[in-house]
């Protein structure tokens, strides 16, 4: 059987390169695997902050579409994010869930696109092809960002940045043409997310690389016209118009952690295994079995690129894209390491980049011998293996924090009386149980943080959207804390026997 493998990567190896027709057939079968992988996502209901962006739905009915560019009601600026929720959840009312999950899926099909327009122009042999594409649509660190309600806007933006680079890298050469439509990317990626900014460092990376005169003429018309458009972007932010906030709240100027955050990240990108038990629990075997994993794929990167390092035949006449394509990875950790909180959804951006590293690495494996062939064969089919039950396992997670958000507000539904008299309500969580629920991410949510803190109006408005109801989240240390008279209804959770019960009744 290994030598039947084998014959089948050497023939591979040698062929030529991916064709418009392999890529397509590539994409559709890679798409029906995808799905039948992410099939209980289709199950998922609402928790934390996925009230937030079910809102806008009413919202936009409400107020009119232009109340999401006139105005934010959670502290950010993503006006055609709120758009695009409002669009599909108009167009599908009967059916909000399932929209929202058709949407996601539309979403990474747009992402996974962008990534074979570059598999294409970076002319890769089936082999690069095939691993490239398996990193796009494979990834676990996508699963978090595919499997849920509220996160289809991460793989918009990214794929907006990554259609910029790849006009910046394929129409360098003309800026007249280049520079507008680069903008107009930048512009629609910031309409959906402030991380478009990692398209200014990678469109000037991939103008000045693929420009062999003038590099600092063109690289600067480039810079200039994204920079003008953020900076519009950036002083709406700051006028009070749209009451938002900067966003430079979240950034740190520490060093230190910008070398932990990258650290962290590199770590993500490069494990394809479940990350969450390994978070919750941190025991040493775990983390052991991280850092050797870690560490032997990083090896197998490394020399995938080796062997291939005398030039990877894939575009005549020009640079080899190894080097470019090792800056625009580190490109595309900007600027989520400066940031104080990162989280594994944000990498969709690196991950590409990633996806495109690993198609020069699987080349240069095809350089390689027979026997080292069958050790990267088994290699990557022991990734896919890690890969595919990480994905089954976190959308099993985000399943599981739905269920138990649905359980918890009905359960405080049946104290909240529908007669119009009660106006203030409060769900209360005291620390001393927090502090012994740890949690990761979206895939283990602790129960104090099933509705997000802060936003627990948007919750109730979900499943009362008539009832004039405003919903308190509090976590304290004691009961005696609260300010009884200021709530019609107050509800401490007890999270032994998962009920609200009422406190301080009038």
């Amino acid at each position: 059987m290994l030598s039947a493998m084998g014959n089948i990567v050497e023939h591979t190896a040698n062929s030529t390169r991916a064709t418009p027709l392999f890529l397509s057939l590539l994409f559709v079968l890679l798409l029906s695997v995808q799905l039948l992988l992410y099939r209980d996502s289709f199950a998922v209901k609402p928790s934390s902050d996925d009230f937030i962006s079910l809102y806008q739905i009413n919202r936009g009915e409400k107020q009119g579409v232009s109340s999401f560019f006139m105005a934010s009601n959670d502290g950010t600026y993503r006006p055609l994010q709120n758009l695009t929720f409002w669009l599909f959840g108009r167009f599908f009312e009967r059916h909000i869930l399932l929209s929202l999950r058709i949407l996601h899926f539309l979403s990474s099909t747009f992402y996974t696109l962008v990534a074979f327009l570059w598999i294409r122009a970076l002319n890769f042999n089936r082999v690069g092809a095939i691993a490239a594409a398996g990193i796009v649509f494979f990834h676990p660190t996508l699963a978090g960002v595919l499997a849920g309600l509220d996160n289809y806007s991460r793989l918009v933006v990214n794929a907006w940045v990554w259609l910029g680079a790849w006009v910046a890298y394929r129409c360098g050469r003309q800026p007249l043409l280049a520079v507008p439509l680069v903008s107009l990317c930048f512009a629609i990626g910031l309409g959906y997310m402030e991380y478009a900014i990692t398209l200014i460092p990678l469109a000037i990376l991939a103008t000045a690389w693929r420009v062999e005169t003038r590099r600092l003429y063109y690289a600067s018309a480039m810079f200039v016209s994204l920079m003008a458009i953020f900076s519009v972007y950036f002083l709406i932010r700051v006028s009070g118009m749209v009451a938002t906030t900067p966003g430079t709240g979240y950034l740190s100027l520490s060093p230190l952690v910008w070398v932990k955050n990258t650290a962290m990240m590199l770590a993500a990108v490069l494990f394809f295994g479940n990350t969450v038990p390994i978070m919750l629990e941190g025991s040493l075997p775990r983390l052991a079995w991280l850092g050797w994993n870690v560490t032997l794929v990083a090896l197998a990167f490394a020399y995938g690129l080796w062997a291939g390092h005398h030039g990877f035949p894939i575009v005549a006449n020009q640079p080899s894209p190894l080097r470019f394509l090792g800056a625009a990875f580190a490109v595309t950790f900007f600027p989520i390491l400066l940031m104080t909180h990162v989280s594994e959804i944000y990498l969709p951006a690196i991950i590409l980049a990633l996806a495109l590293l690993t198609g020069l690495a699987a080349h240069g494996w095809t350089t390689v011998s027979r026997p080292l062939r069958y050790v990267a064969l088994f290699l990557a089919g022991s990734q896919l293996f890690l890969a595919s039950n990480a994905i089954r396992g976190k959308v099993a997670g985000i399943n599981e924090a739905g269920e138990r958000t649905d359980a918890m507000m009905q359960q405080l539904l049946k104290h909240i009386p529908n007669d119009g008299e009660t106006k203030r309500v409060a769900i209360v969580f005291l620390k001393r149980n927090a502090a012994h629920s740890k949690g990761y991410s979206i895939f283990a949510v602790p129960d104090d943080q099933l509705v997000q803190h802060g936003y627990a109006w948007f919750a109730i408005r979900w499943f009362r959207p008539d009832q004039d109801v405003a919903l308190d989240h509090l976590v304290v240390a004691d009961p005696s804390d609260i300010d009884l008279k200021s709530y019609d209804l107050v509800f401490l959770w007890e999270g032994s026997t998962k009920q609200f019960n009422p406190i301080g009744e009038r």
